[in-house]
């Protein structure tokens, strides 16, 4: 899976302190609250040791964490007002930082369990860069800059341009484009 190296670093130092001596991750129950079910021992990532036992971190503990972590930081927003973070926060920065490292968005959506791969575009962010990069290329695409070189062949003798020279003056993108659908083929025929 691709990951940032920072979400990389963060991740292995969660997996290098849960490590039993045998290389392992302890395995933990955990109650769904949505589903109001247990869960079987998994190998979870938040959890924490409790006396002789290991527990998951309930959904109150991590909001209790996540709490204290911001205002350590003092990031604030426009206003000044401390940052408030959801848990669910963190699934969105994950989604973006995934796909803006090359990860397809349809290996997103399989990973994050929605149906649609609308749901995971949803929660990728779009920055101004790359949407202004990405009309850029919709430019280069549709419309070429500057006028088109003419290499076809000079005129015949009789000093009349051939078929093949006339094409490709009236339609930059050459002749396989002239008669195409494409919008910036039409616009050239205007």
């Amino acid at each position: 899976m691709l990951v940032s190296p920072e979400l990389a670093d963060v991740l292995s130092a969660i997996v290098q302190r849960l490590r039993a001596p045998d290389g392992s991750i302890p395995l933990v129950i955990s109650y769904d609250i949505r589903e109001k079910v247990w869960n079987s021992p998994t190998p979870l990532l938040f959890q924490r040791g409790i006396g002789n036992e290991r527990r998951t971190f309930t959904p109150s503990a991590i909001r209790k964490v996540q709490i204290n972590a911001l205002a350590v930081t003092g990031l604030a927003d426009v206003e000044g007002n401390p940052l408030i973070f959801q848990a669910h926060d963190f699934r969105r920065l994950f989604v973006t930082d995934a796909i803006m490292n090359g990860l397809p968005p349809h290996i997103a959506q399989i990973i994050c369990g929605h149906k649609s791969v609308d749901t995971t575009m949803g929660y990728k962010a779009v920055y101004p860069a790359e949407t202004i990069e990405a009309q850029r290329r919709l430019l280069a695409v549709a419309a070429p800059p500057g006028p088109a070189k003419n290499t076809a062949p000079r005129p015949t003798g009789n000093g009349t341009p051939s078929s093949l020279t006339s094409r490709n003056e009236r339609c930059p993108l050459g002749p396989a484009h002239e008669y195409s659908d494409h919008p910036a083929s039409m616009k050239m025929l205007a």
